[in-house]
């Protein structure tokens, strides 16, 4: 019965209307230390995924096996954005953190102790940048306080964002497998609302 309680998580996005671009070191080093506060609530090492592109090509950027660390957070924040020409035609669309990481998550059934994704909509004005942040609810009752905390923290550091809270099970139904990670921008939005 421990793998029901596992897939009840809380979540939390922090939303801005705004476009910050929270993808790029200058500002996702602002952010990095509350999130490696929240990566410390897994047993489990976390693991960096980013989806970058180039404009008018196939296939994503690569950056290789990413643990979670300041060096490969810079890593995926900088690499190709080293010149003018590198960053013409580049495009963020998100990075996912995940404790276990998402090899052991999708392959093996494991649901995570941590996941946390900064999104991008550059055509979505209500949900243009933000981060999510899911914790199964027995992590979250137990770290209440450090995890408010620390989201309150992230907020500031984000222009013009609104917080919001919500509780959902991982797979919300045996069905469709939709699981958090896989939520449209439709659901996004309901959130945020």
């Amino acid at each position: 019965m421990d793998w029901l309680f596992r897939n009840k998580y809380k979540i939390w996005v922090i939303n801005t209307t705004e476009s910050p671009k929270l993808y790029l070191w200058e500002h996702w080093k602002l952010l990095f230390p509350n999130l490696n506060s929240l990566t410390g609530l897994s047993k489990n090492t976390p693991y960096i995924r980013s989806h970058q592109a180039y404009e008018h090509k196939d296939g994503w950027l690569g950056f290789g096996r990413m643990q979670w660390s300041r060096k490969n957070n810079i890593k995926w924040t900088s690499k190709y954005r080293n010149s003018e020409i590198e960053q013409k035609g580049l495009l963020f669309f998100d990075t996912e953190v995940w404790a276990p990481d998402w090899n052991q998550c999708i392959d093996r059934g494991v649901y995570p102790d941590i996941y946390i994704k900064l999104y991008h909509n550059e055509k979505l004005d209500e949900i243009k940048e933000g981060i999510l942040i899911a914790i199964p609810k027995k992590i979250a009752k137990r770290n209440r306080q450090m995890i408010e905390s620390n989201i309150s923290e992230i907020q500031q550091q984000i222009p013009k964002s609104t917080l919001s809270i919500e509780e959902r099970l991982w797979l919300p139904s045996k069905k469709f497998p939709n699981r958090i990670e896989d939520m449209n921008p439709q659901e996004l939005i309901k959130i945020v609302h």
